[in-house]
């Protein structure tokens, strides 16, 4: 069976793909996965998912949510206790996601190099005090679109995850140079920007770039509002 070696599996946006495909498929027959991607799967239930994740468990080091409008807390604590070893965590427009559910994966998920929580607009500052305090190792994080964030994100992540090298806080119109400024200045592996839309960051946060070494060849996307 072909599926007894298959590593990667992606999913995305296949309305056609049901639980039988997850239970009767996956479950059984591909128990080395260790990078899933089951998104925008209206006819994938999360109770099936979650069956799947405590199945492959110790080994799954990628997993890709995306799109998964009834994520609860309960699918977050099966995440956090089997799946203590993911290196990377998408959970881009999972707009039920809070800041209690965040905790849990920061708690528990401590090996996490890169998580995206872009369009997860419940979530507030706590959750990234957390993230930053707890996760010092972080490389990459996404949080496009999380309105209620601050410049108070940004000065924790300064202060604790200096290694980071790619940031999207695009549509986050409450950051400021307050907080944008001692990012770049202590986090200089930084080679992957984006702050489109942030519309209160100024020429100040751009020149930090020029007079503090960033790693080369970085994407630098400021984009003024329309």
């Amino acid at each position: 069976k072909c599926g007894s070696s298959l590593n990667i599996v992606s999913f995305n946006g296949c309305k056609q793909i049901t639980d039988h495909s997850i239970e009767d498929g996956l479950l059984k027959y591909c128990m080395v996965l260790h990078n899933i991607t089951i998104s925008n799967c209206a006819n994938v239930s999360i109770t099936s998912i979650c069956k799947l994740l405590i199945s492959i468990s110790h080994q799954l080091k990628e997993l890709n949510l995306s799109q998964t409008f009834d994520l609860t807390r309960k699918e977050i604590e099966v995440i956090s206790t089997h799946c203590s070893s993911l290196r990377s965590i998408n959970l881009f427009s999972c707009v039920t996601v809070n800041d209690s559910m965040v905790a849990l994966l920061t708690t528990h998920c401590t090996a996490v190099l890169e998580l995206n929580l872009g369009r997860c607009s419940n979530i507030t500052d706590e959750s990234i005090v957390n993230l930053a305090e707890k996760h010092p190792q972080l490389l990459s994080l996404c949080l496009s679109e999380c309105h209620l964030l601050t410049n108070v994100s940004l000065l924790f992540l300064a202060n604790n995850c200096r290694s980071l090298q790619s940031i999207d806080v695009s549509y986050c119109n409450r950051i400021t140079d307050d907080g944008m400024i001692p990012l770049l200045r202590n986090c200089q592996s930084i080679s992957d920007l984006n702050m489109s839309e942030c519309f209160q960051v100024s020429d100040k946060s751009l020149l930090i770039l020029l007079l503090h070494p960033h790693q080369d060849n970085g994407f630098i996307n400021k984009r003024s509002p329309a």
